[in-house]
């Protein structure tokens, strides 16, 4: 896949899902601009001078929607409604007269926005990616919506694999299959895994282990991860039959999230499934 670092994020500047969109652009160091009206108007006043936006001939925001249509490779429009109204639906209008691609992300859709639009961008191969959608005025939470998908969408979750036989294998099953992608680190080492996990700049998301490893013990390694990060998600792949390790877990100080049998038919795909289940984006009106 290309790198989304690549990508340019543009908007018009007004307040809500442009502005959103601008200020992450600028806080992760990706390239940002875009038209807006002249005099730099917005619904709170002048557009602040740390956005690097041009100005068009008209004060009329119809303009600016129109010229960054044009100058983008398609448009994203963020919403938290089913339906579009005002400024976002005549964006969408103008997006279909100039023929251009586009994508309508709606935070009450269980649909993965993330994934949605990394598909959008990889499948029109968007280097400069139009940023639309109401003004806070009219959906207070929509910028929210707007850093969430695209933290997830720049940011993959970071995963760990620590199995005493070929972890490798496992990693880059993971690897290629969890969309938009994530990241893998493998070992089979738990000591050389424990002090990498410490030394992350960002803290791992996922830790998968097996209960049988050489150095440490499995529960040492469990119990100084969580010390590190306590929301990590830990899933056990393990020869041991599920019953057993129910058993097995029954009276420790700390049970993992999931715990799966390596003999099991699905094997590797449950433990795919429920790594993803992990990592999902989940919007705060999502209840699953």
């Amino acid at each position: 896949m290309e790198n989304l670092k690549t990508i340019k994020i543009v908007s018009g500047g007004q307040t809500g899902a442009d502005r959103a969109g601008l200020d992450w652009a600028i806080k992760n160091g990706i390239e940002h601009g875009g038209w807006c009206p002249k005099g730099r108007r917005s619904e709170d006043g002048t557009i602040p001078s740390r956005y690097q936006l041009q100005e068009t001939p008209s004060p009329d925001y119809l303009q600016r929607t129109e010229w960054n249509v044009r100058d983008s490779d398609g448009t994203a429009i963020f919403s938290l409604g089913e339906k579009l109204t005002g400024g976002s639906l005549k964006a969408l209008q103008v997006v279909q007269e100039h023929e251009k691609p586009w994508i309508y992300l709606c935070a009450t859709r269980n649909d993965d926005p993330p994934k949605q639009l990394w598909k959008f961008i990889r499948d029109n191969h968007i280097r400069v990616l139009n940023v639309a959608g109401p003004r806070a005025s009219e959906e207070p939470e929509v910028g929210s919506f707007v850093t969430a998908t695209l933290h997830r969408l720049f940011t993959p979750p970071l995963i760990y694999v620590v199995q005493k036989h070929n972890p490798k294998l496992l990693g880059s099953f993971l690897q290629k299959e969890i969309k938009p992608h994530c990241v893998v680190r493998a070992f089979s080492d738990p000591q050389q895994a424990l002090q990498s996990f410490g030394s992350e700049e960002r803290s791992p998301d996922v830790l998968i282990t097996g209960l049988v490893l050489e150095g440490i013990g499995w529960m040492e390694l469990f119990q100084e991860c969580k010390r590190l990060k306590p929301s990590l998600k830990v899933l056990v792949f393990s020869s041991m039959v599920r019953a057993d390790l129910a058993a097995w877990f029954e009276n420790k100080p700390l049970k993992p999230d999931v715990w799966i049998n390596k003999m099991d038919d699905l094997g590797m795909d449950a433990v795919l499934a429920e790594t993803q289940n992990f990592v999902r984006f989940r919007w705060p009106n999502d209840k699953s």
